[in-house]
């Protein structure tokens, strides 16, 4: 059981945010 699921859900959202920066810069003609 998580003890921590409100630090494991803003993790999971901060890689989802960087995620998609990285792959916007990365290909900026496809955004």
């Amino acid at each position: 059981m998580l003890m921590h699921v409100e630090e494991a859900v803003i993790l999971l959202i901060t890689l989802a945010l960087l995620a998609y920066l990285f792959f916007a810069l990365l290909r900026p003609e496809k955004f």
